[in-house]
């Protein structure tokens, strides 16, 4: 059995706007330190994929995270799915 050891986020000690991520007004709690590679969550959400990746990119830097957005219709909801690709 192998294990995998990363690196716990400790939240508390980020800014705010890491935190949370705001696409046109609506704030969403991520959960950023449960988010492993391999690992997506979706966004109901009006925002293009390429608006949610650019917001993203900061994220990416802050948290040493690759991520990944693409549209979606899921459960009759449009939105963008996210995944952590590493």
């Amino acid at each position: 059995v192998q294990t995998c050891a990363l690196p716990i986020l400790n939240l508390s000690s980020l800014p705010e706007d890491i935190q949370y991520l705001d696409l046109f007004g609506v704030v969403y709690y991520v959960p950023w330190d449960r988010l492993v590679p391999g690992a997506s969550f979706f966004l109901k959400t009006t925002a293009s994929a390429s608006v949610v990746q650019k917001k993203l990119r900061k994220l990416e830097k802050v948290l040493n995270m690759e991520l990944r957005a693409h549209p979606r219709c899921e459960f009759g909801y449009y939105g963008v799915r996210v995944w952590r690709v590493s």
